[in-house]
């Protein structure tokens, strides 16, 4: 097991200064529920297919692995199901 920190306490944070302070404070995971503001998976620009491989350059010169990837999805909200069900496939796609 890897030791880990989420993105969600400092969500504000951009990514170089995510992984800077992962590396600094001796982490070797991430889970990623928020980068620069942004916290829907398809919002955050360096994972974006294009971006991708710079993505998991940054994170292998860091030496740091994501563990997770966080959502808003909740399934006890019936009239927003689909919206739900389309972030969850969203980040499922990113992933992947």
């Amino acid at each position: 097991m890897k030791l880990a920190f989420t993105t969600l306490g400092n969500p504000d944070w951009s990514f170089d200064k995510t992984l800077d302070e992962a590396q600094r404070m001796g982490f070797e995971a991430i889970e990623i529920r928020g980068i620069e503001g942004k916290m829907r998976a398809d919002e955050i620009t360096q994972f974006l297919e294009q971006n991708q491989y710079e993505t998991k350059a940054k994170l292998a010169s860091h030496k740091l692995e994501i563990c997770g990837f966080g959502t808003s999805v909740k399934f006890d909200e019936f009239d927003k199901y689909e919206d739900y069900m389309a972030e969850g496939k969203t980040a499922i796609d990113i992933c992947s």
